[in-house]
């Protein structure tokens, strides 16, 4: 099955329609994000989740030396009380090298969520 395959078959399951068109940033950016925060079928989640692909994509702009060999990323929703969790924090324990890891705040909603990743090794 192809990424993109894998990527409809996802975005399916919380509810997009299945002749959704995929914007490059969801494309590039989704699977990851997917694959650490659970999304439901919202209009909240969904605007969540579209606006995470962008983020991610605008750190690369913002940040241009953590292009450079970024791996181990991790995501995950905080509050403003809350730390990452333990998920979060083991990934960041296995990075070496640069780390980027900063909490992003939905201005449409206030949902936060903390992204990270690992470069430059």
């Amino acid at each position: 099955m192809s990424v993109v395959d894998r990527l409809k078959e996802k975005l399916v399951a919380i509810g997009f329609t299945p002749d959704y068109k995929i914007p490059f940033n969801v494309k590039m950016n989704a699977l990851d994000i997917l694959d650490w925060v659970t999304f439901g079928n919202t209009i909240t989640d969904h605007s969540d989740l579209l606006w995470l692909c962008n983020v991610v994509a605008k750190i690369g702009q913002k940040d241009p030396e953590t292009l450079e060999c970024r791996d181990n990323f991790r995501l995950c929703r905080v509050s403003i009380s809350s730390k990452p969790t333990e998920r979060y924090k083991e990934s960041q324990k296995q990075g070496c090298c640069g780390f980027y890891d900063k909490i992003h705040i939905n201005p449409r909603n206030g949902h936060r969520f903390m992204v990270g990743f690992n470069y430059g090794h």
